[in-house]
Protein backbone atom coordinates (compact mmCIF):
# COMPACT_ATOMS: atom_id res chain seq x y z
CA UNK A 1 0.00 0.00 0.00
CA UNK A 2 1.32 3.43 -0.94
CA UNK A 3 2.29 5.47 2.11
CA UNK A 4 0.95 9.01 2.36
CA UNK A 5 3.89 9.82 4.64
CA UNK A 6 6.32 8.82 1.91
CA UNK A 7 4.46 10.94 -0.64
CA UNK A 8 4.70 13.90 1.74
CA UNK A 9 8.42 13.20 2.17
CA UNK A 10 8.97 13.50 -1.59
CA UNK A 11 6.84 16.63 -1.81
CA UNK A 12 8.76 18.24 1.06
CA UNK A 13 12.12 17.32 -0.41
CA UNK A 14 11.32 18.71 -3.85
CA UNK A 15 8.96 21.52 -2.97
CA UNK A 16 6.19 20.43 -5.34
CA UNK A 17 3.12 18.20 -5.29
CA UNK A 18 3.43 14.68 -6.65
CA UNK A 19 1.08 15.54 -9.50
CA UNK A 20 3.31 18.44 -10.53
CA UNK A 21 6.44 16.31 -10.26
CA UNK A 22 4.94 13.65 -12.51
CA UNK A 23 4.23 16.10 -15.34
CA UNK A 24 7.84 16.26 -16.52
CA UNK A 25 11.27 16.10 -14.85
CA UNK A 26 12.29 19.34 -13.15
CA UNK A 27 15.96 18.57 -13.72
CA UNK A 28 17.53 17.16 -16.87
CA UNK A 29 21.03 15.65 -16.80
CA UNK A 30 22.57 15.30 -20.26
CA UNK A 31 25.79 13.33 -20.80
CA UNK A 32 27.11 14.81 -24.05
CA UNK A 33 30.28 12.68 -23.81
CA UNK A 34 30.74 9.52 -21.76
CA UNK A 35 34.42 9.82 -20.77
CA UNK A 36 36.44 11.30 -17.92
CA UNK A 37 40.15 12.09 -17.64
CA UNK A 38 40.31 11.37 -13.90
CA UNK A 39 40.14 8.11 -11.95
CA UNK A 40 38.78 9.11 -8.55
CA UNK A 41 38.89 6.70 -5.64
CA UNK A 42 35.27 7.41 -4.61
CA UNK A 43 33.82 7.04 -8.13
CA UNK A 44 31.65 4.08 -9.11
CA UNK A 45 32.12 4.42 -12.88
CA UNK A 46 34.33 2.05 -14.90
CA UNK A 47 35.79 4.48 -17.44
CA UNK A 48 38.64 2.15 -18.39
CA UNK A 49 36.29 -0.30 -20.08
CA UNK A 50 34.13 2.25 -21.88
CA UNK A 51 34.19 2.95 -25.57
CA UNK A 52 34.21 6.70 -26.15
CA UNK A 53 30.88 8.05 -27.35
CA UNK A 54 29.80 11.61 -28.06
CA UNK A 55 26.10 12.49 -28.21
CA UNK A 56 24.97 13.14 -31.77
CA UNK A 57 23.52 16.49 -32.79
CA UNK A 58 20.34 14.64 -33.73
CA UNK A 59 19.79 13.39 -30.17
CA UNK A 60 20.85 16.65 -28.54
CA UNK A 61 18.59 18.70 -30.80
CA UNK A 62 15.69 16.36 -30.05
CA UNK A 63 16.28 16.87 -26.32
CA UNK A 64 16.54 20.63 -26.74
CA UNK A 65 13.31 20.82 -28.71
CA UNK A 66 11.38 18.89 -26.08
CA UNK A 67 12.96 20.85 -23.26
CA UNK A 68 11.85 24.10 -24.91
CA UNK A 69 8.22 22.97 -24.53
CA UNK A 70 8.65 22.61 -20.74
CA UNK A 71 11.09 25.44 -20.06
CA UNK A 72 8.75 27.01 -17.48
CA UNK A 73 8.55 23.71 -15.59
CA UNK A 74 12.25 22.82 -15.69
CA UNK A 75 14.39 24.21 -12.88
CA UNK A 76 17.77 23.31 -14.33
CA UNK A 77 19.54 21.50 -17.17
CA UNK A 78 22.81 19.88 -16.11
CA UNK A 79 25.23 19.21 -18.97
CA UNK A 80 26.88 16.31 -17.20
CA UNK A 81 26.06 12.85 -15.91
CA UNK A 82 28.79 10.21 -15.83
CA UNK A 83 31.59 12.19 -17.44
CA UNK A 84 33.92 15.19 -17.48
CA UNK A 85 31.80 17.53 -19.61
CA UNK A 86 34.68 19.71 -20.82
CA UNK A 87 36.01 16.72 -22.78
CA UNK A 88 33.22 17.63 -25.22
CA UNK A 89 34.97 20.34 -27.25
CA UNK A 90 31.59 21.63 -28.49
CA UNK A 91 30.11 21.98 -25.01
CA UNK A 92 29.80 25.75 -25.35
CA UNK A 93 27.64 25.33 -28.46
CA UNK A 94 25.28 23.07 -26.53
CA UNK A 95 25.07 25.59 -23.70
CA UNK A 96 24.18 28.26 -26.25
CA UNK A 97 21.45 26.10 -27.82
CA UNK A 98 19.80 25.54 -24.45
CA UNK A 99 19.91 29.21 -23.54
CA UNK A 100 18.60 30.17 -26.98
CA UNK A 101 15.42 28.11 -26.47
CA UNK A 102 14.80 29.75 -23.10
CA UNK A 103 16.22 27.36 -20.49
CA UNK A 104 16.47 29.39 -17.30
CA UNK A 105 19.46 27.69 -15.70
CA UNK A 106 22.22 25.64 -17.36
CA UNK A 107 24.89 24.01 -15.23
CA UNK A 108 28.08 21.97 -15.57
CA UNK A 109 30.07 20.01 -12.97
CA UNK A 110 33.77 19.68 -13.72
CA UNK A 111 37.07 18.66 -12.14
CA UNK A 112 38.56 21.84 -13.73
CA UNK A 113 41.65 20.04 -15.04
CA UNK A 114 41.02 21.25 -18.60
CA UNK A 115 39.18 24.45 -17.68
CA UNK A 116 41.66 26.67 -19.51
CA UNK A 117 41.16 30.38 -20.20
CA UNK A 118 39.79 29.92 -23.73
CA UNK A 119 37.22 27.39 -22.51
CA UNK A 120 36.22 29.67 -19.65
CA UNK A 121 35.50 32.51 -22.05
CA UNK A 122 33.58 30.15 -24.38
CA UNK A 123 31.24 28.81 -21.71
CA UNK A 124 30.65 32.23 -20.15
CA UNK A 125 29.88 33.81 -23.52
CA UNK A 126 27.55 30.87 -24.31
CA UNK A 127 25.48 31.81 -21.25
CA UNK A 128 26.42 29.21 -18.63
CA UNK A 129 24.60 29.95 -15.35
CA UNK A 130 26.38 27.68 -12.86
CA UNK A 131 29.66 25.78 -12.62
CA UNK A 132 30.27 23.16 -9.93
CA UNK A 133 34.01 22.69 -9.37
CA UNK A 134 35.34 19.72 -7.40
CA UNK A 135 38.65 19.95 -5.54
CA UNK A 136 38.77 17.54 -2.61
CA UNK A 137 41.79 18.77 -0.70
CA UNK A 138 44.15 21.73 -0.47
CA UNK A 139 47.00 19.26 0.02
CA UNK A 140 48.70 18.31 -3.25
CA UNK A 141 49.51 14.81 -1.98
CA UNK A 142 45.99 14.08 -0.75
CA UNK A 143 44.30 15.64 -3.78
CA UNK A 144 46.34 13.64 -6.29
CA UNK A 145 45.72 10.45 -4.31
CA UNK A 146 41.96 11.06 -4.46
CA UNK A 147 41.72 12.48 -8.00
CA UNK A 148 44.18 10.20 -9.79
CA UNK A 149 45.60 11.43 -13.13
CA UNK A 150 45.00 15.08 -12.23
CA UNK A 151 47.57 17.64 -11.07
CA UNK A 152 46.74 19.81 -8.08
CA UNK A 153 48.56 22.96 -9.21
CA UNK A 154 46.87 22.93 -12.61
CA UNK A 155 43.38 22.42 -11.17
CA UNK A 156 43.86 25.05 -8.45
CA UNK A 157 45.17 27.64 -10.89
CA UNK A 158 42.34 26.91 -13.35
CA UNK A 159 39.81 27.59 -10.60
CA UNK A 160 41.45 30.92 -9.79
CA UNK A 161 41.44 31.72 -13.51
CA UNK A 162 37.73 30.96 -13.70
CA UNK A 163 36.99 33.27 -10.79
CA UNK A 164 39.16 36.07 -12.23
CA UNK A 165 37.78 35.85 -15.78
CA UNK A 166 34.20 35.62 -14.48
CA UNK A 167 34.78 38.79 -12.47
CA UNK A 168 36.52 40.61 -15.31
CA UNK A 169 33.70 39.77 -17.71
CA UNK A 170 31.14 40.86 -15.10
CA UNK A 171 29.31 37.59 -15.73
CA UNK A 172 26.42 36.36 -13.59
CA UNK A 173 27.95 32.87 -13.58
CA UNK A 174 27.59 31.27 -10.14
CA UNK A 175 30.55 29.16 -9.02
CA UNK A 176 30.24 26.34 -6.50
CA UNK A 177 33.46 24.96 -5.05
CA UNK A 178 32.88 21.52 -3.60
CA UNK A 179 34.73 18.82 -1.72
CA UNK A 180 33.73 15.17 -1.30
CA UNK A 181 34.39 14.22 2.31
CA UNK A 182 36.03 10.82 2.79
CA UNK A 183 38.66 9.13 4.96
CA UNK A 184 41.54 10.73 3.07
CA UNK A 185 40.44 14.32 3.80
CA UNK A 186 38.52 14.07 7.09
CA UNK A 187 39.16 17.12 9.26
CA UNK A 188 39.81 19.53 6.37
CA UNK A 189 36.27 20.88 6.12
CA UNK A 190 36.72 24.11 8.10
CA UNK A 191 40.02 24.95 6.42
CA UNK A 192 38.44 24.29 3.01
CA UNK A 193 35.55 26.68 3.64
CA UNK A 194 37.83 29.32 5.17
CA UNK A 195 40.24 29.15 2.23
CA UNK A 196 37.66 29.66 -0.51
CA UNK A 197 35.36 32.15 1.23
CA UNK A 198 37.39 35.32 0.54
CA UNK A 199 37.95 34.31 -3.10
CA UNK A 200 34.25 34.06 -3.96
CA UNK A 201 31.27 36.39 -3.78
CA UNK A 202 27.66 36.33 -2.59
CA UNK A 203 26.36 34.52 -5.68
CA UNK A 204 28.80 31.64 -5.14
CA UNK A 205 28.68 28.60 -2.88
CA UNK A 206 31.04 26.29 -1.00
CA UNK A 207 29.85 22.76 -0.28
CA UNK A 208 31.33 19.76 1.53
CA UNK A 209 29.49 16.59 0.47
CA UNK A 210 29.34 13.21 2.11
CA UNK A 211 30.77 10.57 -0.23
CA UNK A 212 28.07 8.13 -1.40
CA UNK A 213 28.29 4.46 -2.28
CA UNK A 214 27.10 4.57 -5.92
CA UNK A 215 24.42 1.93 -5.34
CA UNK A 216 26.82 -0.16 -3.20
CA UNK A 217 29.59 -0.14 -5.83
CA UNK A 218 32.08 1.79 -3.68
CA UNK A 219 33.17 1.48 -0.06
CA UNK A 220 32.86 4.89 1.59
CA UNK A 221 32.40 6.10 5.18
CA UNK A 222 29.01 5.11 6.59
CA UNK A 223 26.97 7.72 8.48
CA UNK A 224 24.40 6.90 11.16
CA UNK A 225 21.47 7.82 8.91
CA UNK A 226 22.68 5.41 6.22
CA UNK A 227 21.41 2.52 8.35
CA UNK A 228 17.86 3.73 7.68
CA UNK A 229 18.29 4.78 4.04
CA UNK A 230 15.73 2.24 2.79
CA UNK A 231 13.04 3.77 5.02
CA UNK A 232 12.74 6.77 2.69
CA UNK A 233 11.89 6.87 -1.01
CA UNK A 234 14.61 8.25 -3.27
CA UNK A 235 13.68 11.70 -4.54
CA UNK A 236 15.56 11.40 -7.84
CA UNK A 237 12.80 9.15 -9.20
CA UNK A 238 10.51 12.19 -9.15
CA UNK A 239 13.01 14.91 -10.09
CA UNK A 240 15.74 14.03 -12.62
CA UNK A 241 15.86 12.60 -16.12
CA UNK A 242 19.38 11.21 -16.63
CA UNK A 243 20.25 10.89 -20.31
CA UNK A 244 23.32 8.98 -21.54
CA UNK A 245 25.30 9.99 -24.61
CA UNK A 246 23.58 7.38 -26.81
CA UNK A 247 20.11 8.65 -25.88
CA UNK A 248 19.25 5.96 -23.34
CA UNK A 249 17.66 7.22 -20.12
CA UNK A 250 19.08 5.83 -16.92
CA UNK A 251 16.98 5.01 -13.88
CA UNK A 252 19.06 7.51 -11.89
CA UNK A 253 22.51 9.05 -11.58
CA UNK A 254 24.12 5.85 -10.25
CA UNK A 255 22.77 3.79 -13.15
CA UNK A 256 25.99 4.61 -14.93
CA UNK A 257 26.14 2.39 -18.01
CA UNK A 258 24.12 3.12 -21.14
CA UNK A 259 23.58 -0.62 -21.66
CA UNK A 260 22.35 -1.16 -18.09
CA UNK A 261 19.42 -3.47 -17.42
CA UNK A 262 18.02 -0.70 -15.22
CA UNK A 263 17.66 1.80 -18.10
CA UNK A 264 14.07 2.95 -18.47
CA UNK A 265 13.94 3.87 -22.15
CA UNK A 266 15.66 5.46 -25.12
CA UNK A 267 15.20 8.74 -26.96
CA UNK A 268 15.93 6.90 -30.18
CA UNK A 269 12.31 5.78 -30.12
CA UNK A 270 10.56 7.75 -27.39
CA UNK A 271 10.33 11.18 -25.80
CA UNK A 272 11.45 12.26 -22.33
CA UNK A 273 7.79 12.76 -21.39
CA UNK A 274 6.77 9.28 -22.56
CA UNK A 275 9.57 7.64 -20.58
CA UNK A 276 8.81 9.80 -17.51
CA UNK A 277 5.25 8.43 -17.60
CA UNK A 278 6.20 4.85 -18.51
CA UNK A 279 4.87 2.00 -16.37
CA UNK A 280 8.43 0.75 -15.76
CA UNK A 281 9.42 3.89 -13.88
CA UNK A 282 6.01 4.10 -12.19
CA UNK A 283 6.48 0.56 -10.91
CA UNK A 284 9.83 1.46 -9.32
CA UNK A 285 8.34 4.60 -7.77
CA UNK A 286 5.62 2.40 -6.28
CA UNK A 287 8.26 0.08 -4.82
CA UNK A 288 9.72 3.08 -2.99
CA UNK A 289 6.35 4.45 -1.86
CA UNK A 290 5.19 1.10 -0.48
CA UNK A 291 8.28 0.70 1.71
CA UNK A 292 9.86 -2.03 -0.44
CA UNK A 293 12.92 -0.17 -1.70
CA UNK A 294 15.19 -3.06 -0.72
CA UNK A 295 13.55 -5.17 -3.44
CA UNK A 296 15.28 -3.20 -6.16
CA UNK A 297 18.95 -4.19 -6.46
CA UNK A 298 20.25 -0.74 -7.43
CA UNK A 299 18.17 1.14 -4.84
CA UNK A 300 18.74 -1.19 -1.89
CA UNK A 301 21.06 0.63 0.52
CA UNK A 302 22.12 3.26 -2.02
CA UNK A 303 23.21 6.48 -0.30
CA UNK A 304 23.53 8.71 -3.38
CA UNK A 305 20.43 10.77 -2.55
CA UNK A 306 20.41 11.05 1.23
CA UNK A 307 17.92 13.40 2.86
CA UNK A 308 20.89 15.60 3.80
CA UNK A 309 23.84 15.21 1.42
CA UNK A 310 26.05 17.97 2.77
CA UNK A 311 28.20 18.28 5.86
CA UNK A 312 28.87 21.97 5.35
CA UNK A 313 27.29 24.60 3.15
CA UNK A 314 28.42 28.20 2.92
CA UNK A 315 26.73 31.19 1.24
CA UNK A 316 23.00 31.05 0.75
CA UNK A 317 20.41 28.56 1.89
CA UNK A 318 20.77 24.81 2.18
CA UNK A 319 19.97 23.49 -1.33
CA UNK A 320 17.28 20.92 -2.05
CA UNK A 321 18.51 17.39 -2.53
CA UNK A 322 17.74 16.65 -6.12
CA UNK A 323 19.11 18.37 -9.14
CA UNK A 324 21.91 20.14 -7.29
Amino acid sequence: MISENKIRFIETQLGETIDKLLEFPMYINIETINMCNARCNMCGIDFDNRIKHVMTDQIFNKITEEISEYKEHIRKVNLYLDCEPLMDKYLHEKIHKLKRVGVGKVNIATNASILFANRIVEIIEAGLDEAYISIDSLSKEKYETIRKRLKFESVYNNILELINIRNQMKSNLSIRIQMVSQEMNFGEEEAFVNHWTPLLNEKDKIVVHKAHNWGNKVNVPVYEEDTFINDSPCSILWSNACIHSNGSIALCSVDTEASSLHSIGSLNGSSIKDIWHDFHLDRIREVHLTGNREQHSLCNGCTAWREIKNIKYHYGEQPKISGI
